[in-house]
């Protein structure tokens, strides 16, 4: 995986937001082992300690598990990854619908660039 850091806003979310992703949209696959803490923190280029935070923290998502001694493996409840799949499709249209607003759209012209684009 190409990790996209931002080192001027947090990395914990970055990362938990990358993983995330790849796992809603099947790039890790259910019981898969993921990397390391140490093989992510060095391609991302950040502490060891922030990958293990980001894990953490998706475990308590219910994204992954882990087993003592062995990593980090993708969690095998579909039901968890695909509201966790839902929940970033709704976050990612928040924010769509909110930068169009900025530039001045109302919802009835963002609808219909939308139906433009998909008819294309």
């Amino acid at each position: 995986m190409i990790w996209q850091i931002d080192k001027s806003k947090p990395i914990c979310p970055q990362l938990a937001g990358q993983i995330s992703a790849g796992i809603a949209s099947g790039v890790y696959k259910p019981n898969e082992k993921l990397k390391s803490v140490r093989e992510i923190a060095v391609e991302a280029g950040v502490n060891p300690n922030t990958v293990q935070k980001t894990f953490e923290l998706l475990e308590g998502d219910g994204l992954v598990y882990s087993v003592r001694g062995t990593g980090w493996f993708v969690s095998d409840n579909p039901e968890i990854t695909a509201k966790w799949k839902n929940d970033i499709a709704k976050e990612k249209l928040n924010d769509f619908f909110e930068q169009m607003k900025l530039i001045g759209y109302t919802v009835s012209e963002i609808k219909k660039i939308v139906e433009e684009y998909k008819n294309e």
